[in-house]
């Protein structure tokens, strides 16, 4: 009897370690495909993807200024994409807090021949949920792709599709794309509060609480190392669209952090590597009306 136990039981704990390592395995059939990262995406540049998301084909004959390193692997006619440029940015259909329509691009009408209507994707949070291997194939190849030879005088809503971009960049540069999605791109929502009133394309933004629980007196020492040189003290020294510093920053809180993060393209301010916290104080000092006062109304 004793013996027919010992086998019964030796059998069941057979059985039990058999079917753990069916479950491990399983379940890591599941999450590797998901989590393994390309050798493309580990050595990729989230700086460069940054700046290619905003204007890859930027040029410029000013010395020390912050450009892409834009290969144009596939010998692209930039003059052609320069005349309807807005079809081609990234930023322009995703808007520089990615959250497109919904964000603060609510209000930015699609324009015959000069740009698209802006998308209903959350990019911020299909970054977040999809791998580096995903971002990459709808990057590179889009469910239905836009035309090369598209007219946008003519063919607005397939100017409103995403370029196929793995025929407009190399496999490096949309790498650098992806890790500029995934790991560089500032999350907008802890910069300040978004407030949105009505639908797209007639709706309108405001903004509140820009720099959220940020330290002004921290944010203020790194204007003053980062950005006082060029800006001056009170951020009045350069001309931002009829706008100082602060003014620009009070205004257009959704578009600061990826001109201070990866530059201003086609000017010499270059890239500036601020952690998320220190982009909080940034935003917080620069909120200081008598400290980063508006122009004077001409």
């Amino acid at each position: 009897m004793r013996a027919r136990y010992r086998e019964f039981h030796a059998a069941c704990v057979s059985c039990l370690f058999v079917g753990t390592v069916a479950v491990i395995l399983l379940s890591l059939a599941t999450v590797l495909p998901q989590t393994a990262l390309a050798a493309g995406y580990e050595s990729a540049d989230g700086i460069n993807g940054g700046m290619l998301f905003d204007k890859f084909y930027a040029t410029s004959d000013k010395e020390k200024v912050a450009l892409p390193k834009f290969s144009n692997a596939f010998r692209l006619d930039l003059s052609e994409i320069g005349a309807a440029g807005d079809f081609y940015r990234c930023k322009q259909c995703h808007g520089w807090d990615r959250l497109g329509c919904k964000g603060a691009y609510i209000g930015r009408a699609a324009k015959a021949g000069k740009r698209p209507n802006v998308s209903g994707a959350n990019l911020a949070l299909t970054a977040k949920t999809y791998s580096p291997k995903k971002l990459f194939a709808r990057i590179a190849t889009p469910g239905k792709a836009r035309p090369t030879n598209f007219d946008p005088t003519s063919s607005n809503p397939i100017g409103d599709r995403m370029p196929a971009y793995g025929k407009i960049f190399s496999e490096a540069e949309i790498w650098d794309v992806v890790k500029f999605l995934k790991e560089n791109a500032y999350d907008t929502t802890a910069l300040y509060k978004l407030e949105t009133e009505g639908t797209y394309p007639s709706g309108s933004v405001s903004y509140a609480a820009i720099g959220r629980d940020g330290n002004a007196k921290a944010g203020r020492t790194i204007f003053e190392k980062q950005c006082g040189d060029c800006h001056g003290d009170n951020g009045l020294d350069i001309d931002l669209g009829g706008k100082s510093v602060g003014q620009f920053l009070r205004t257009k809180a959704y578009e600061v952090h990826h001109k201070v993060g990866f530059g201003q393209l086609g000017s010499r301010m270059k890239p500036t590597k601020l952690s998320p916290g220190q982009m909080r104080d940034l935003y917080k000092a620069l909120t200081d009306k008598a400290a980063f006062p508006s122009k004077p109304a001409k």
